[in-house]
């Protein structure tokens, strides 16, 4: 599976090309946090200039995420609009842009995505559980409004020598 361009094939006003790769393409390990849920989608336009090849257009793709926050997976479009990228072809007659691509969209993926950036509506993001500094024992805050000491309990240790 490729993205295979012969460089005389790039007029110079430039190529088009659009289309599709499989899901398969992320290659992403069993238990990675991001899951690809469709394929990766391409609308690009390809130029030369001084030896590269420069790629301007639009990727996207579908990734099962998990919320750092609540935990829930949720699916979330990737989108990068405008695209921009460049390869170096280093003296070779023809460039596959499969890895350029994959790994574009790949550092665009949120790096603690949270389920409230989605593009459907899931509702409030809640944490599961009691925030930190609460506890069935102890309340939210104290009887002045104020959050709790959360220090107060090494306030108690008796630092002097014995």
């Amino acid at each position: 599976m490729g993205i295979r361009i012969h460089l005389a094939d790039i007029p110079s006003e430039g190529l088009e090309i659009q289309g599709q790769l499989t899901a398969s393409v992320f290659d992403l390990p069993e238990g990675d946090p991001a899951h690809p849920v469709g394929p990766l989608s391409y609308d690009l336009l390809l130029l030369q200039d001084e030896g590269l090849v420069l790629l301007e257009g639009i990727l996207q793709a579908p990734f099962e995420l998990q919320c750092v926050r609540c935990l829930r997976t949720y699916v979330q479009n990737c989108v990068i609009d405008p695209y921009s990228g460049e390869i170096d072809p280093e003296g070779a007659a023809a460039i596959d842009l499969v890895d350029t691509l994959r790994e574009d969209l790949l550092l665009a993926l949120p790096p603690y995505p949270h389920c409230n950036e989605s593009d459907t509506d899931l509702g409030e993001c809640v944490p599961p559980g009691p925030l930190h500094y609460e506890s069935p024992a102890s309340p939210a805050q104290t009887p002045e409004g104020e959050p709790p000491n959360i220090w107060a309990a090494l306030d108690q240790i008796d630092t002097t020598p014995s």
